[in-house]
């Protein structure tokens, strides 16, 4: 099975979506993909389809009770680690914003 590798820290993912089209994932309509913001890598469908993969594994039909779930659990996480969520999510922000800005 191929896997995924973060740009950011080398962690290899299991890729359970590879060749699946856009349009599989919730919010990812025609209508949609025309707003999409700029993707200077071209990875940011590569990028949604990870994020679908692990909202998959949490609820397989409800994707809006999965990407809540997530956060969540990802903040119990955090405590548990030693972790900060809010600058975690800030970081996230700021690679977002780098990965959607053109040029």
């Amino acid at each position: 099975m191929p896997s995924i590798t973060c740009p950011h820290c080398g962690t290899e993912y299991f890729d359970g979506v590879a060749g699946s089209a856009a349009a599989d994932y919730p919010g990812n309509t025609t209508t949609r993909q025309k707003h999409l913001p700029p993707d200077p890598e071209n990875m940011n469908d590569h990028h949604a389809q990870r994020a679908a993969a692990a909202l998959r594994l949490i609820h397989e039909s409800d994707y809006e009770a999965a990407l809540c779930d997530l956060l969540c659990d990802l903040m119990h996480w955090c405590d548990r680690n030693d972790l900060d969520f809010d600058d975690q999510l800030s970081r996230a922000r700021r690679y977002y914003d780098e990965e959607t800005t053109s040029g």
